[in-house]
């Protein structure tokens, strides 16, 4: 419950600083300095919630957040994924450009071409998806070159159990966000409003941390997938 605590005290200093004049060029800088700090702490928790989350799953055991070497390897492959994906997209990017400019290549077809292109390979990257699970549960085997091999050949399937509850789950959270922006007119109801926002948005970490886990035993343990269902 910490982890609540999080955004509901960054909530309250920004308050702090608003009541200050800080939006005005007032006073009040110190605890919109925290409110950020405490914000961005936050989201890094996401994390190891994330990772304890899938974990649980998993394993099937009792949830406990832990703070461990797991954290430093889920935030180095992400990062390494984000390469993967979005470095050849950009290369696609100012490809087609030149093409488009300098080669002659109707203008059109060329951002037809990097888009089909760049959704395809976007696409394919999706066979990453054992990484983070398998770094939860400390299966030193199963990373870029087994997760690509694993899940080859399914990719409809993946992005389907993959972007189906991020989409929905991310419709309901920025509907809850302009809703709750309508109802804050003093600083209990920004507190409380930060209390729902932050509970609604752990629950979509570990929706998503479940889907993940559970696709990981999919590819990996799927004689014990009903165990799971």
């Amino acid at each position: 419950w910490f982890v609540l605590a999080l955004p509901v005290a960054s909530a309250y200093f920004m308050t702090v600083a608003g009541a200050n004049g800080f939006d005005q060029g007032g006073g009040g800088q110190i605890s919109f300095s925290l409110s950020i700090i405490l914000s961005l702490c936050f989201w890094f928790m996401m994390v190891p919630v994330s990772i304890c989350w899938t974990e649980k799953v998993i394993t099937r055991s009792t949830f406990a957040l832990n703070f461990d070497f797991r954290i430093l390897s889920s935030i180095g492959y992400t990062f390494l994924v984000y390469l993967i994906v979005f470095v050849p997209i950009g290369v696609l990017f100012f490809a087609f450009i030149a093409l488009g400019r300098e080669a002659g290549m109707n203008q059109y077809v060329a951002g037809t071409l990097f888009v089909l292109s760049a959704v395809m390979w976007w696409a394919n990257t999706a066979r990453f998806v054992l990484i983070q699970p398998a770094i939860a549960v400390r299966n030193v085997g199963t990373r870029l070159k087994r997760s690509w091999q694993i899940t080859k050949g399914n990719i409809l399937k993946i992005l389907l159990a993959t972007l189906i509850p991020t989409f929905s789950l991310s419709l309901l959270v920025g509907f809850a966000s302009i809703m709750v922006q309508v109802l804050q007119f003093d600083q209990i109801s920004v507190i409380a409003s930060s209390v729902f926002l932050g509970a609604l948005q752990l629950y979509f970490v570990m929706i998503l941390s479940e889907v993940y886990a559970r696709i990981f035993i999919h590819f990996l343990a799927p004689q014990k997938l009903g165990d799971y269902l």
